[in-house]
């Protein structure tokens, strides 16, 4: 019997199309796949309609749902699916981080995921310096793996820390660093691949006996050879003539790489391939030794022109790299409160930043190279500012500040949008003071203003014109400025893809770049490689106009919330979830804290990336159930609301407001729940059964009363609630004795004046010592402190998506408040999530200028002790006396993400001489998510937290009154409030 088959993709399937009702044969013909998938893989099988929306797109503008996806576990489980995909006569797409930017890893096809599974570092020869990996290994996690032996994979990609080797290798990737080192093609040694027919071969370089004997082998191997043999003999000089000579060449296939007198290496065809001619099992790659020293020089140009004619005159000085900065990128830096700490080298307003990166084994070598390019009057003459960058911190800064820069233009404002098409073309460096001008004149000719940055070294600069692909006038100038600028390239010999790949955007353009002969070349070895056409079909070879498949198109549904909160500042509900533009900085794992389901789970699905893709899709259509559908939910049920996407996604995709908005919306269409309604009440609880403290106490902590909580409220038998204090911390801050009342004078100062305190209910109910500790400091520094009556800030109701609720508690704070903002009293809090309510959610809960004033007089307690001490106001010196005990910070992550955590480690620093912040992420508690997701909590916090906390010796201090919970649950050990800190150290 002969099995169903899916027919090829029509290319430039409308959107309304892919979003109009499947036929019942092919629902059918998925569902006959999926079930033959699950009877041969050991790894995952994920066909659901959420799965198929997840992977639907990268981080190129376009968007192609997949017919279902795979996550292997092992080779077999990618032979098993390569052949259920003939069977079926279904497409494969080989996939990693999914960062492509011109659409390689979208398709109409099972996707096979090896970033989750496949992703072991084989064998490492450290004599020979190379080592082999499994392509779902991440370029940092490997060079972390390799720098004990101060050898490094060198490809430095703005994507490093999520981007997966194989997917490097597949796209011929290059980053910043490659005048120095070349492309990724340069490091690949050999590989084994597995053929669309689930055949295996080792390719590596061969001799000529070698060569000779696969050119004899039978089978699909032997195919392989003998056509790309005879296609580099027969066509030599036309690879010569056609392709283009640049270093930046990246489209195409390689066949450039096997013309001799190089040596005949197929690893290096399929290299660059971009997932189209056969699955990489694993790859040995070439490694070189780490520079010992590196410097940067910031040389600052009032011209863009000027900046350009430099960097010919800087690669005659030996730099690593050459990076471009344009003005737009510091304004939008600027206005990023996460980005804005990384400019402090920038002086002036500069039309363009080259930033000059010289490496070497020693500190003279630097300090030569230095003064060779300081001596260059050529380039001193066109520049006003040179910034030398020493410091591994500081360099640090200004190249973290420049790998945002691909989602930072995201957040630029309006309906036209920085787009990526033309930004990969390699010029001559020659020809790039005339070539970029000419560019931004074809763009300004077209309506379309545009940014730019990136490898300047190399010719390599990324023009981004901003156009809005929503409109038929943005669709058309698209395509206009692409053949415009073609044009251009051809003319100054460059290439149209110099790093980022052909995929949807440019493969088109292969045939005019390339000629008929070599183009038809392609489509012979591709079918060579893969007769039935199985692989990541419509790439390089055959592929639809680059206007088709858009993620954005005219026909994209424009369709908005009636929200509770304000969503003017994101353009709406629907444009909040848009400014996820794909780079996937959410997947990065072991450092930061964006994004913790993620590091815990390794799942698509629970990345900032994963969750904003299914809710655009099913705010416009895409997802049966629409948006408030259980689907969706169960994508977001793993937010933990942290914020850290705000501050560290460059696109500041705000995912907990989003999810803040969603619930509401679900619990409107399904009705609110009796755990949400007694977590989001617990300011209401907590009065009632603080006055029975001993008997609630011994009750909550009771097994079956356990039970019946995971039962009726969810809330995980393991964890036992907190307990009540059993007297009040507004009763004690009454009965406090008198002598402590009145401020003590620091060098015969009188009172410094009054400060507010806003005691949040786990203080006021639950753990009052910081409370009286925060006391105890202020009173000791000269500060009369006046409490403010007890109001709930809302935050349970908020993270609860108890929006309108939360906004009647809200109205009531800040009523409450503005006495105290009247008399410019500082409002001084003691719990981050609280404070952040105030300074953050409360703009977009009760917008309005009394809201401001409050937010803007809010702080938290060390907040407040810092620009005390700046204003010389206080001299912590005679107050607090330090101890000798180190000291571990864990920061809360909504205090890390909206106010920061420098003013904490500032005023520990006067309570002991050895202060560290620890880079743990979240703690995984995240208020009540711990208590419902016990699990993934404790997985979160065994990522770096407990280990860290758990090898501490000395005091751990952290401010979330959740964190330090988690801190106990998960290492018997107590942390302490920042509060309790001071106060410890109070002198007599």
């Amino acid at each position: 019997m002969t099995a169903p088959r899916i027919a090829p993709p029509r290319p430039g399937a409308a959107r309304a199309t892919r979003h109009a009702a499947t036929d019942d044969a092919t629902l059918a013909l998925r569902r006959t796949v999926a079930s033959a998938l699950r009877e041969r893989v050991q790894g995952e099988v994920r066909f659901a309609d959420v799965d198929r929306a997840l992977y639907a797109t990268d981080a190129s503008p376009y968007e192609m749902t997949p017919i279902g996806v795979v996550l292997p576990r092992s080779s077999d489980d990618v032979q098993a699916t390569l052949a259920v995909a003939a069977r079926f006569g279904v497409p494969v797409l080989p996939r990693g981080g999914g960062t492509s930017l011109a659409g390689q890893t979208v398709a109409e096809a099972i996707v096979i995921d090896v970033s989750k599974y496949l992703h072991a570092i084989k064998a490492l020869d450290v004599e020979r310096r190379t080592v082999t990996v499994e392509p779902g290994v991440v370029r940092d996690h490997l060079n972390a793996y390799l720098a004990p032996y101060a050898l490094q994979f060198t490809p430095d990609i703005a994507t490093t820390n999520r981007a997966n080797v194989g997917g490097m290798v597949a796209n011929n990737s290059a980053g910043t660093r490659s005048i120095k080192y070349g492309k990724t093609v340069d490091q690949v040694v050999a590989m084994t691949v597995m053929f669309a027919d689930g055949s295996v071969a080792e390719l590596r370089e061969l001799d000529d006996a070698e060569l000779a004997a696969k050119l004899a082998a039978p089978g699909t191997e032997g195919e392989v050879y003998r056509s790309v043999a005879r296609i580099v003999r027969d066509h030599a000089d036309e690879i010569e003539a056609r392709y283009p000579k640049v270093m930046r060449r990246v489209g195409g296939y390689n066949l450039d790489e096997l013309v001799a007198p190089k040596p005949f290496n197929l690893a290096k065809l399929v290299c660059g391939s971009e997932g189209t001619l056969a699955f990489i099992l694993d790859v040995t790659l070439r490694l070189h030794p780490v520079p010992a020293k590196r410097c940067l020089a910031m040389l600052h140009y009032d011209t863009l022109v000027g900046a350009l004619e430099s960097v010919a005159l800087i690669n005659r000085h030996g730099p690593s790299a050459v990076e471009i900065f344009d003005h737009d990128m510091f304004d939008l830096g600027r206005r990023n409160p996460a980005l804005r700490p990384l400019l402090g080298w920038l002086e002036g307003e500069p039309a363009a930043v080259l930033a000059v990166e010289f490496d070497g084994p020693d500190e003279a070598d630097l300090q030569r190279q230095l003064a060779s390019l300081a001596g260059d009057a050529e380039i001193e003459r066109r520049t006003y500012a040179t910034h030398v960058a020493v410091t591994a911190t500081e360099q640090h800064d200004i190249i973290e500040f420049r790998r945002k820069g691909l989602g930072i233009y995201a957040t630029v404002k309006g309906p036209k949008k920085p787009t990526p098409f033309i930004e990969d073309a390699a010029i001559p460096i020659e020809h790039l003071a005339t070539y970029v001008p000419e560019v931004l004149e074809i763009c300004e000719r077209h309506g379309a203003r545009a940014v730019l940055y990136a490898h300047a070294s190399v010719g390599v600069i990324h023009i981004r014109p901003h156009i809005d692909l929503k409109t038929v006038h943005g669709v058309a100038t698209y395509r206009a400025i692409a053949d415009e600028v073609f044009a251009l390239v051809r003319r100054y010999g460059g290439s149209w893809s110099g790093e980022h790949g052909d995929g949807l955007i440019r493969s088109e353009k292969n045939r005019e770049l390339f000629g008929d002969v070599l183009y038809e070349d392609f489509r012979a070895l591709k079918r060579a490689f893969d007769p039935e056409g199985r692989f990541n079909p419509g790439k390089i070879v055959d592929a639809p106009p680059m206007t088709q498949h858009l993620r954005y198109g005219p026909d994209y549904p424009s369709i908005e919330l009636d929200t509770v909160l304000d969503f003017g500042a994101q353009e709406g509900f629907g444009g909040a979830i848009e400014m996820c533009t794909g780079v996937g900085d959410c997947r990065k794992v072991g450092v930061g804290t964006m994004c913790p389901s993620y590091m815990a789970t390794r799942d698509e699905d629970h990345s900032t990336r994963g969750r904003a893709n299914v809710l655009r899709e099913a705010l416009t259509g895409g997802m049966p159930g629409g948006l408030t559908s259980r689907e969706v939910y169960d994508v977001l049920d793993l937010c933990l609301e942290c914020k850290a996407c705000k501050a560290e996604c460059p696109s500041q995709v705000d995912m907990a407001k989003i999810k803040y908005e969603f619930l509401q919306h679900y619990h409107d269409a399904h009705g609110t729940p009796l755990s949400v309604r007694a977590v989001g009440g617990v300011a209401r609880l907590a009065p009632l059964a603080q006055r029975v403290a001993p008997l609630a106490n011994a009750v909550l902590a009771a097994r079956p009363v356990r039970w019946a909580n995971e039962r009726l409220l969810g809330i995980d038998r393991r964890r036992t609630l907190p307990a009540y204090a059993r007297q009040r911390f507004d009763v004690g801050f009454v009965r406090r004795p008198a002598s402590t009342r009145k401020p003590a004078s620091q060098g015969g100062a009188e009172s410094r004046g009054s400060v507010a305190l806003f005691a949040d209910t786990w203080t006021m109910f639950n753990a009052p010592a910081p409370g009286h500790a925060a006391v105890r400091v202020l009173e000791a520094l000269g500060y009369r402190v006046e409490l403010v009556p007890y109001r709930c800030c809302g935050r349970p109701l908020i993270s609860k998506g108890l929006l309108r609720q939360a906004k009647r508690q809200a109205e009531g704070v800040v009523q409450a408040l503005q006495p105290f903002v009247a008399r410019g009293v500082p409002i001084v809090g003691l719990e981050p999530s609280c404070i952040t309510a105030l300074k953050d959610d409360y703009r977009d809960l009760v917008p309005g200028p009394r809201t401001d004033a409050l937010a803007d007089g809010a702080m938290l307690l060390e907040t407040f002790l810092t620009k005390a001490w700046t204003r010389g106001e206080i001299d912590p010196a005679t107050t607090f006396a330090r101890n000798g005990r180190p000291v571990l910070h864990h920061g809360h992550c909504q205090q890390k993400a909206v106010l920061g955590t420098a003013a904490t480690r500032a005023v520990l620093e006067w309570t002991s001489g050895e202060v560290r912040d620890l880079d743990a992420g979240c703690c995984g508690m995240a208020g009540s998510f711990g208590y419902s997701h016990h699990d993934v909590s404790m997985t979160i916090g065994e990522d770096r937290l407990f280990p860290a906390v758990r090898a501490h010796e000395g005091d751990t201090v952290a401010c979330g009154f959740s964190c330090r919970h988690q801190i106990r649950d998960g290492t018997g050990k107590q942390a302490m409030h920042v509060a309790e800190a001071l106060a410890a150290a109070l002198g007599d």
